[in-house]
């Protein structure tokens, strides 16, 4: 199942812990820096999240560390959109 609404709105919460709550594990993919923390924020406690991955852009080598920083903030500071991924299983 996707979901595109943010977590923010209600109806997208109530309908992703019910998701998360029919399987007794989910894979779950954040695609905003903030989702994990709003994922773990939004999970009942009959849901625990079991292991989590972030898939931040690579330092590019031999260039100054500000000039790194600006440049994966650029590029989104992660590839093609993917933050983390997130395992969520019932306790």
């Amino acid at each position: 199942m996707c979901f595109t609404a943010g977590l923010r709105e209600h109806s997208a919460r109530k309908l992703l812990r019910q998701t998360l709550r029919d399987a007794p594990r989910t894979i779950v993919l954040c695609t905003h820096r903030h989702s994990l923390v709003g994922l773990q924020q939004t999970l009942p406690p009959e849901l625990r999240l079991t292991h989590a991955a972030h898939f931040a852009l690579e330092d590019l080598d031999g260039l100054p560390e500000w000039l790194v920083h600006r440049l994966t903030r650029l590029a989104g500071e992660t590839a093609l959109g993917l933050c983390d991924i997130a395992i969520v299983e019932r306790r």
